[in-house]
């Protein structure tokens, strides 16, 4: 009887942990799609639709902060990464998503 018991709790507790470790990397697999999306974003408008009101210096800077955060996020330094992508898509004229 007492195995049973045991053996249920380890089973129970072997599922619930299991499940929040599922989530956890859910929502991870999301924040890397969603850094993925506005890299995406911010190296097409460099190689297609950059802006006319955007400068040769202003280009040169969204592209090392492209690179940097490319670098960073690699790293596995989110939070950074989004700073430069966010100072990068700003000089391109996109949005600035925060995570």
């Amino acid at each position: 009887m007492m195995f049973r018991k045991m053996a249920a709790a380890t089973i129970l507790a072997t599922l619930v942990l299991g499940t929040n470790v599922g989530i956890a990397a859910s929502v991870q697999n999301t924040a890397d799609d969603s850094f993925s999306t506005q890299l995406s974003e911010a190296k097409a408008a460099l190689r297609v639709n950059t802006p006319a009101w955007i400068g040769r210096s202003e280009r040169i800077v969204a592209e090392q902060h492209i690179r940097v955060a490319e670098s960073l996020f690699s790293q596995g330094q989110s939070a950074k990464a989004q700073q430069y992508l966010n100072f990068a898509r700003g000089k391109l004229g996109l949005s600035a998503n925060a995570r």
